[in-house]
């Protein structure tokens, strides 16, 4: 197949976050669709962050209800640091060639 330009590219992926608790680290997951950006490299985390994710799903409040994503809610996960990371570590992990890639 040959290499396609796309103007706007975007991709969905699942990230896995490692959230402490009393108990010990819990693994969690949300849907996250991403933009891909230009020179995201020398970009700062949060500063990346806010410029590349467009959508994020998959996330319940404490009763299992849905939580729609809203400005807000990006803004009360990104004050998370294990969030960060997951999220960070999801979209180079598929810049990478996505979990299936081999060294």
């Amino acid at each position: 197949m040959a290499y396609c330009i796309v103007k706007n590219r975007t991709f969905t992926t699942t990230a896995s976050l490692m959230v402490p608790s009393d108990d010990g680290p819990i693994a969690q997951t949300m849907t996250v669709q991403f933009k891909v950006l230009t020179g995201a490299e020398s970009m700062q985390a949060e500063e990346f962050l806010r410029a590349s994710i467009l959508h994020l799903g998959d996330i319940v409040d404490d009763d299992g209800a849905p939580v729609a994503f809203t400005p807000a809610l990006l803004d009360q996960i990104l004050l998370e640091p294990w969030a960060r990371v997951g999220l960070i570590r999801a979209y180079w992990q598929e810049m990478a060639g996505g979990a299936h890639a081999k060294n």
